[in-house]
């Protein structure tokens, strides 16, 4: 793409007016030779991305440009062009201005709290309830609960920042943010060292925990040591030993909750995570995931998250990655085409503290649906539980035949209902 002329030039400048500077990926410059070998040399691919309309190199590339020049494989004057859109923007940022007149510079931090509020609203509305079949959640207040805290991700910043995050002020961690909660006496063993969980040596004392807790939580999942840009997995299910040690917790009988961290979808090619009456998507929830989850965990917040991917019980649902086929055997990709099977959870689902019915679904026109038509659906949801919360509507077109373009089924829309009273 960045030694692309038509998509820079003729696209977006041309058709679509864009008048700002075009930045690389990282190290896509430099792939122009070394990866994809489009060119021989490095002033080579260096001059095809900079007379594309690439203005700004990600990466070191661009060092080239002078032996570029000299060797007549671009002029000077194509240089400053790029120099003269990267300078206009930094004037514009008001980069060469004295501080005092730049708005930026004075941040107080009655924005950055500000900002801290909405990090733990973001945190706590990304948490899905997947499973709570004891309604063990929302955990009891008004009296003091013993908490047996347990599992890799308790007090580990690691598990609740994604893949190129920026390093937060701190991070609440569910250890952190349950010992700030009064209700709770908390006990906190890892059970694994990591989210690796090579050994189960500390099972025991976890165990032990467990059975002398009111209530057991357990803080697992993946890290972006699992999952990360060139680091893919080999597998979709918790790692190591994870799963044994939910399976010892479970048997103890005790009221278990399972919140899971991950970015990708998770799987439990056994099935445990879909026989766990309580369990929490909670994802990569950034500075304020522990008071986030606390939030969910004690109903100061009633979940509302939906999956954003499907979760399969293990990759032996899912087709070879060398097949790029989105209907490629045995079931298909996406929640769009993965329509014979029983996923472990499927797209889009996700569970509340209160029932949320739909009680009326109206097109506005009744003419056939033409391709890029816009369509307005009115739909009405009643809280037919007794707890006030959010609830979203997601909107699915199904396509009357479907083919190898046409998937059964597409999301087309959603909307998100706040506050919803019972009633």
């Amino acid at each position: 793409a960045c030694a692309n002329r038509e998509l820079m030039g003729d696209l977006l400048r041309g058709e679509w007016n864009f008048t700002g500077f075009v930045v690389s990926d990282c190290d896509a410059v430099s792939n122009i030779i070394h990866s994809h070998k489009f060119v021989r040399t490095d002033e080579e691919a260096a001059s095809v991305a900079r007379l594309a309309g690439t203005d700004w190199d990600c990466g070191s590339e661009y060092v080239y440009l002078v032996s570029a020049v000299e060797m007549g494989l671009i002029d000077e004057s194509d240089i400053d062009r790029s120099i003269g859109r990267v300078l206009t923007a930094a004037f514009a940022l008001g980069l060469f201005d004295p501080v005092d007149v730049v708005p930026f510079s004075n941040v107080t931090m009655d924005v950055v709290k500000e900002h801290e509020s909405l990090a733990r609203q973001a945190a706590r509305e990304a948490i899905v309830l997947l499973s709570n079949s004891r309604e063990v959640l929302p955990l009891s207040t008004t009296h003091t609960l013993s908490v047996a805290l347990i599992g890799p991700c308790i007090d580990d910043p690691r598990c609740f920042r994604g893949d190129y995050d920026p390093d937060p002020l701190y991070i609440s961690t569910p250890l952190s943010a349950l010992q700030d909660s009064t209700p709770f006496v908390v006990t906190a063993v890892h059970g694994c060292a990591d989210v690796f969980c090579a050994s189960n040596a500390s099972f025991p004392q976890a165990v032990a925990a467990a059975v002398a807790a009111d209530v057991v939580l357990f803080v697992g999942g993946i890290t972006s040591d699992v999952e990360a840009e060139g680091n893919d997995r080999l597998d979709i299910a918790l790692p190591g030993l994870q799963e044994e040690l939910i399976s010892q917790l479970n048997a103890t009988g005790k009221p278990l909750v399972v919140a899971l961290t991950h970015g990708g979808p998770l799987g439990s090619p056994s099935l445990l995570l879909r026989r766990l009456s309580t369990l929490l998507s909670i994802g990569y929830g950034g500075q304020e995931a522990g008071h986030g989850l606390v939030d969910v965990l004690t109903g100061a917040y009633n979940p509302s998250g939906r999956l954003s991917a499907t979760w399969y019980e293990s990759v032996d649902q899912l087709p070879p990655m060398t097949d790029y086929n989105m209907t490629a055997a045995p079931f298909g990709r996406t929640y769009q085409h993965f329509v014979d099977m029983q996923p472990l959870f499927p797209f889009a689902f996700g569970m509340s503290y209160t029932a949320f019915q739909v009680v009326s679904v109206s097109v506005a026109s009744s003419a056939p649906i033409r391709p890029c038509d816009v369509v307005t659906v009115n739909v009405t949801v009643v809280n037919s539980g007794s707890v006030i919360g959010d609830h979203s509507v997601p909107v699915f077109f199904e396509y009357g035949a479907a083919g190898p373009y046409f998937p059964p089924r597409r999301l087309v829309a959603f909307d998100k209902v706040y506050g919803l009273a019972p009633g």
